[in-house]
């Protein structure tokens, strides 16, 4: 091993660590950073409706394609097994995990009173 080359080697560790410094300066001012106020009502109504929307859609596209292909009988040997099973996963998702997710993500915006925080930071300055 050259001189040129262990030069080289120090200088990219150096430059390394530099980055993970940077990167711990920036987590530290994230951590302490305000929490933001919310979005606009309004905005967050109309996030709401689409993403409801969207749910109610692929609801409707899910049944289609499980009763198409239920009832074809070809459709219904080999692969057609495993599609049946991700769409029932996909139905399950529009049906279920989506709505609730926004309701959530709506409620938490403007129906559930949100506690102070307790956990400080313990990232050294």
């Amino acid at each position: 091993m050259n001189n040129s080359s262990l030069v080289k080697l120090i200088a990219s560790w150096e430059n390394e660590t530099s980055m993970v410094g940077n990167v711990s300066q920036l987590l530290r001012q994230n951590l302490t950073a305000k929490v933001d106020e919310g979005v606009p009502r309004s905005t967050l109504k109309l996030w709401f409706a689409v993403f409801i929307s969207v749910c109610m859609f692929g609801v409707l596209n899910n049944i289609l394609l499980l009763t198409i292909i239920s009832s074809s009988k070809k459709l219904r040997s080999g692969t057609g097994i495993l599609i049946l099973h991700l769409l029932v996963a996909c139905l399950l998702m529009c049906a279920i995990h989506y709505p609730i997710l926004g309701i959530l993500i709506y409620g938490n915006n403007y129906w559930f009173v949100n506690p102070k925080p307790t956990i400080t930071s313990h990232v050294s300055k």
